[in-house]
């Protein structure tokens, strides 16, 4: 388990998802990402989904989280969020009174046991008395945290030796084969030349043998790649 504290925005993406049945539906899915202001939220959850769905999609809401702190599972079954909120007991030493406070937090884990195991493992390591008041699943997808250098995309030579060394990465851009042809303008009797494009592998597309011999064939001088995102 680890921990993160930072001022976190939830952000609603609608896209069209394909589903199990091949058919494409239009869906929305809530992430959590951490940023300083609304424009930084909205600019960084554009850069992290475009990473993940080759086509179009629209961020239809941003708003600020009701947590400041995230409690990490990073164990394969771990694939749920919930949200806690968490009553912290002290007694005031004037009046010995019981005091409480209420903090809320998002918790990782398999089930809703498996969150509240992971609150424990968490609040035990601290002197702090509390009860979990309360303790739901979100319908949030995922977390995206600030890294440096996330996502950078880079320029790569189509020779064998520069794809290779790439292996298994992502296309952050469409790799288009460009040329030209002479069009014959009948009406003015001259010889136009006139670009032709051809998308020879999509956005997204992994750096497989088998493309890197379609690279390798089309003519294509560079791709864009992002340096850190692999299949």
């Amino acid at each position: 388990m680890r921990q993160r504290t930072a001022k976190w925005f939830e952000c609603k993406i609608r896209y069209e998802k394909v589903q199990e049945d091949g058919l494409s539906k239009k869906v929305s899915e809530v992430y959590t990402i951490d940023a300083l202001s609304f424009s930084e939220a909205e600019a960084r959850i554009i850069d992290e989904m475009s990473a993940y769905i080759s086509g179009s999609f629209d961020v239809d809401d941003i708003k600020k989280a009701k947590y400041g702190e995230i409690f990490f599972d990073d164990s394969d079954s771990a694939d749920k969020w919930f949200k806690a909120t968490l009553s912290f007991i002290t007694i005031d030493e004037k009046t010995e009174r019981e005091m409480r406070s209420n903090h809320n937090y998002l918790i990782q884990g398999a089930s809703l046991d498996d969150a509240k195991k992971n609150i424990e493992n968490v609040m035990g390591k601290t002197m702090i008395d509390y009860e979990i008041k309360s303790l739901s699943e979100t319908n949030i997808f995922d977390v995206f945290e600030y890294v440096k250098g996330k996502n950078e995309k880079v320029d790569v030579e189509v020779t064998e030796g520069k794809l290779e060394q790439y292996k298994g990465c992502l296309l952050a851009e469409k790799a288009v084969k460009v040329w030209t042809e002479d069009f014959v303008d009948e009406d003015k009797g001259e010889t136009v030349p006139v670009e032709r494009k051809e998308i020879v592998l999509e956005r997204l597309a992994a750096l497989t043998e088998e493309n890197i011999k379609v690279l390798l064939s089309s003519g294509i001088e560079k791709v864009q790649i992002f340096k850190d995102r692999r299949k």
